[in-house]
């Protein structure tokens, strides 16, 4: 059958070269059929990286982003990663690190809703690639626009980005 994706907006976009503090997690559950609590590590991972900043006296400058970095049984594991200004001297501890991500051109499509149902959003991204003939180079995030320490997980609003 064929999935309606007509909520769901799509563009290509130039994207800045943005500095990113990156915090790898994971969540994981040991129940039979019920998923690892992915929100809940994000969120705490998402904390940790901003009281880092908080005591660094350096202000973030963007939302966070979210990558899945792999996915197993029971584990999913991710970068959570914090946009901060490229001239910021930071110190970063061995559990952090600071990353350059180049300007690109990227697909980008807007997601609103549940995160953990993003992967339809990440499918009409796809989709437009093929149609355009686009070719991404593999690597994919969500860029949140909403505050997920302050928006419920029903009106949460991220950007999904295939470069």
């Amino acid at each position: 059958y064929a999935r309606d994706y007509s909520d769901i907006e799509v563009s290509v976009e130039s994207l800045p070269a943005r500095r990113l503090l990156v915090l790898g997690a994971s969540a994981t559950s040991y129940e039979e059929g019920r998923p690892p609590d992915v929100v809940a590590a994000r969120d705490e991972a998402i904390e940790k990286l901003g009281a880092f900043l908080k005591r660094s006296k350096v202000d973030a400058a963007g939302f966070p982003m979210f990558a899945i970095t792999s996915r197993e049984v029971y584990t999913i594991s991710f970068d959570v990663m914090v946009p901060v200004p490229a001239d910021a001297n930071i110190r970063v501890p061995d559990d952090m690190q600071l990353v350059e991500l180049p300007a690109a051109k990227a697909v980008v499509a807007r997601h609103v809703g549940n995160r953990m149902l993003s992967n339809v959003t990440h499918e009409k991204a796809r989709a437009y690639m093929f149609i355009q003939k686009l070719e991404a180079d593999g690597r994919h995030l969500e860029e949140f626009i909403s505050d997920p320490s302050t928006t419920s997980e029903l009106d949460f609003e991220t950007n999904v980005i295939q470069y």
